[in-house]
């Protein structure tokens, strides 16, 4: 699979070529957003559960899945500075 965005999902990539067809991003998905293909390929048959959270990626032995973009957590409100006044909300 390609980098993948469908609608407002950004979907984790998996790189066919590198797959081993393990199993391990299916059996560990929390969500269970993945599913096999008739070639017995991996792919997320359901983006709007996909949840984004890596587990896939970090336990893909063959290194084969990815996500696209990096979750960083906000933990704390910006505060004042040269781009401006305080911010309740990550930016």
């Amino acid at each position: 699979m390609d980098a993948t965005t469908t609608g407002d999902w950004a979907l984790p990539t998996i790189d066919a070529d590198r797959c081993s067809r393990c199993g391990a991003c299916y059996v560990h998905c929390p969500t269970r957003a993945v599913a096999f293909d008739d070639d017995g390929m991996p792919v997320i048959v359901r983006p709007a559960d996909c949840a984004y959270c890596g587990i896939c990626e970090d336990l893909c032995p063959e290194g084969a899945v990815s996500l696209v973009y990096e979750v960083v957590p906000c933990h704390a409100p910006h505060r004042s500075g040269p781009t401006g006044p305080a911010s309740g909300t990550c930016r």
